[in-house]
């Protein structure tokens, strides 16, 4: 894994914060394809925006 070769460390939290990246709907993983990022849905950050400001 290339991410975990740049940041120096072991391929195990790259893959957990890439799951939660995708929890989050922010990317989409392809088992043994690719991961890629998705478009930004604007009503989602405005209904979180408006969450932590309460």
């Amino acid at each position: 894994m290339i991410i975990s070769l740049a940041f120096g460390v072991s391929k195990t939290p790259v893959r957990g914060v890439l799951k939660a990246l995708e929890g989050d709907e922010l990317i989409s993983i392809k088992p043994h394809s690719k991961t890629y990022v998705l478009p930004i849905n604007y009503q989602k950050v405005l209904v979180h925006i408006k969450l932590e400001k309460h």
